[in-house]
Parts: C-alpha cells; structure tokens; sequence
C-alpha cells in the first residue's frame, strides 16, 4: 500500500519541502528493476521522469540512514521501496533533502524513530548545510 511522507524545513527566507509517496513490495513479487541498498533491502523507482544521479544517491541515502534500524523487520523477507511519486516546488528544493525526507518515509512506514540531524543555513551561500554521513 502507498502512503505518502512530507518533508519540511524552513529556517530563512526559502525552506525545503517534498512530499515522497512510496510503497513497501516484497522482492519476490516485484516484477522491475530494483537495486539492491543493503542486503535485504531494495530500492526502485516508479515515477513518470527521470531523476539525476545526485538525487538518486540521496534517496539511497536515505534508506541508509535507518537500513540498521528495520534491519529485524526487514529480514523475514528481502523488500523492495518503490517511490511512486516525488512532490517539490523548484523554488523550495534542495536535492539533499530527499535523504531526510527517505528516512522519513522509512520511519514512518516501519514505526521506528528518526530524528534528522540539526540543518543549518549558510546566509553566505544561500543554501541548507545537511550533515549527512557518507554511507
């Protein structure tokens, strides 16, 4: 079943919002092209157009950021995450937010905590500093 998490992050005067809409579909009923995260743990797009490399590698680190956590849940039977659909306004978009906004998705849909690390805004370059891990 798809549900749908959003992202917000406002701390000036432009902020980040996405909305990611994703399902959970067993690997051995998922009849696409999916790659493997983690062991265990599929990623695959569903979406209408292309995204760029960079905000592809965000989105798998999104699910890195909380892979340990559904590790048990995950282990029964390997999962594919298939995002079915990616809401942003150009003007409201950082594409390292697709990362927290993952994890969000993740958390939400395994009832396990995330708490995204503390954002803050560079004035100078006008843009959000993640402190995403490299994983």
């Amino acid at each position: 079943m798809e549900s749908t998490y959003t992202y917000r992050l406002f701390k000036h005067t432009w902020g980040v919002a996405i909305d990611i809409t994703a399902e959970v579909v067993p690997l051995s009923q998922y009849k696409g092209e999916a790659m493997e995260v983690v062991k265990g743990l599929w990623f695959a797009l569903g979406i209408d157009w292309e995204l760029t490399a960079g905000e592809k590698q965000y989105l798998e680190t999104g699910l890195r950021l909380v892979s340990n956590e559904i590790g048990d849940k995950v282990m029964d039977e390997p999962i594919v995450i298939r995002v079915v659909d990616i809401l942003f306004n150009p003007t409201d978009f950082q594409e390292e937010g697709l990362a927290y906004a993952m994890a969000g998705w993740m958390a939400q849909a395994f009832g396990i905590a995330f708490v995204p690390p503390p954002v803050e805004f560079d004035k100078e370059r006008n843009l959000y500093n993640f402190p995403l891990p490299i994983v």
